[in-house]
């Protein structure tokens, strides 16, 4: 089974952080939902949306990392993409959550960041980043996911 992740601009839940401090900068806005699976090792696409006060922003890049606990990490870079005519970057995992991580750390969430390089149609974006949950469903339930098994 697939978890799909919807999107939504919301202030407070999964809204991003952004840094403008470089003069003629345009502040975007990052933002993210929750994820729940049912298996932290089955296909998960993660997305996020990319706007600014004029709407979407298209055509910047977007990078993805999926935040740990346990072990050494405290994120995994999980792949790149390119925003589309709605601001929407995704990414799927066909290794799941759970793929990129190192045995023994359990994932809690993923984390995309916008690096403003270059000007794109007149503007030149600030840097914006934003971290949402992953959780496991579990039953009826979503909680914690169980650490990635050691292999063998």
């Amino acid at each position: 089974m697939r978890a799909l992740v919807g999107l939504a601009v919301i202030v407070g839940l999964g809204g991003g952080t952004s840094g403008c401090s470089y003069p003629g900068c345009t502040e975007p806005t990052l933002s993210a939902e929750p994820v729940v699976v049912d298996d932290p090792s089955t296909p998960v696409t993660l997305s996020v949306r990319l706007a600014d006060d004029d709407g979407p922003v298209s055509g910047r890049k977007v990078t993805f990392f999926i935040l740990t606990r346990g072990g050494d990490a405290t994120g995994v870079r999980a792949g790149q993409a390119e925003t589309d005519a709605d601001g929407v970057a995704s990414i799927t995992r066909e290794d799941g959550v759970n793929g990129p991580v190192l045995p023994d750390e359990t994932v809690h969430g993923y984390k995309a960041e916008f690096s403003a390089l270059g000007t794109v149609d007149g503007k030149t974006h600030c840097p914006a980043e934003v971290e949402a949950p992953v959780s496991c469903r579990v039953g009826a339930d979503e909680g914690a996911c169980e650490p990635k098994p050691f292999p063998g």
